[in-house]
């Protein structure tokens, strides 16, 4: 089930019941069950996500667990959330901010792929130049390695 089909008063109740049965420590980074006392993992997912199982009035709710951890600390769930490092599995609260879906998507890991002609990721070559697009911005240079250096000081990431 998800938390969006819930009432208002089912999802007030489902999120006292988070509060009560969870805690995350700052200290760790993890999640802990008040009641076991002990860590709640979760589940790795083929994403490269953890999602939580949390079970409350005979229903099954999934959860991804980085959502849950923000939630424990701000009190409300975000529309979307960014792991600032990129690692998906660090879900440390100085990790994680809340971003807009356009946001979100800029910070996104780019696949390692060479382009043929400069052989480097995200740059291509228009006629005697070459050109990359980022942030709704192109880029221009005759250089190629100076487009990549500049892209990956903006941000962009690659794997």
């Amino acid at each position: 089930m998800r938390i969006n089909d819930l009432t208002q008063e089912e999802r007030k109740a489902f999120e006292e019941y988070l509060l009560s049965t969870y805690r995350y420590d700052e200290a760790t980074g993890k999640l802990i069950n008040k009641k076991w006392n002990r860590e709640y993992p979760g589940v790795m997912q083929s994403n490269g996500y953890i999602r939580v199982n949390i079970f409350f009035q005979g229903e099954k709710f999934k959860l991804w667990k980085h959502r849950l951890v923000f939630f424990l600390v701000y009190g409300r769930f975000p529309k979307e959330i960014d792991h600032i490092n990129g690692i998906k599995t660090d879900n440390r609260i100085e990790n994680l901010r809340e971003v807009s879906g356009s946001e979100n998507q800029i910070n996104k890991e780019c696949i390692w792929k060479k382009n043929p002609d400069s052989g480097l990721p995200g740059i291509t070559k228009s006629h005697t130049i070459f050109q990359t697009r980022f942030r709704r911005r192109q880029l221009f240079s005759s250089i190629p390695e100076m487009l990549f250096f500049h892209t990956s000081l903006l941000g962009r990431r690659y794997k």
